[in-house]
């Protein structure tokens, strides 16, 4: 239940209204079908689809047995983008001008394999995680 909820707390805080498209600049991979739990891997960068039809961008930065632990941007597109240059993606608010830092950020969201899944997240490109980006992850780790 607690993994349910926690998804649908991430999926209402990345919903934004409206934004340019990006570019589709360079520093990704081309995009794949919706993600299966075995390509899944750290670094990832995943779009995630809306209900109103805009697209959040999220990366993964641990996959475990049971959960995938995202960390989701700022930055929300309002038509889909075929690739983000990894330098564009923000925390907080406020940023760059092709798309809308209209929702929060979060540092580190643990969410259940198949409520992830289920989001239709697509692979776009892969970042290496850094050190920085595990600080959330590595405090709810160490909780459990």
């Amino acid at each position: 239940m607690f993994r349910i909820s926690l998804f649908a707390l991430v999926l209402a805080a990345g919903a934004c209204s409206s934004s340019e498209n990006s570019p589709g600049l360079a520093d990704s991979a081309a995009p794949a079908a919706n993600a299966s739990a075995a390509q899944l891997k750290a670094g990832d960068i995943v779009i995630m689809p809306n209900e109103d039809g805009t697209w959040n961008v999220g990366k993964i930065l641990v996959v475990d047995d049971f959960a995938v632990h995202l960390r989701s941007f700022s930055n929300c597109y309002k038509k889909k983008p075929a690739s983000i240059p990894f330098s564009d993606l923000t925390m907080g608010s406020g940023g760059k001008k092709d798309s809308l830092d209209a929702h929060m950020s979060i540092g580190h969201a643990p969410i259940s394999l198949e409520g992830f899944l289920a989001a239709k997240p697509e692979v776009i490109g892969n970042q290496p995680v850094q050190e920085s980006e595990l600080e959330g992850y590595k405090i709810w780790r160490d909780g459990f």
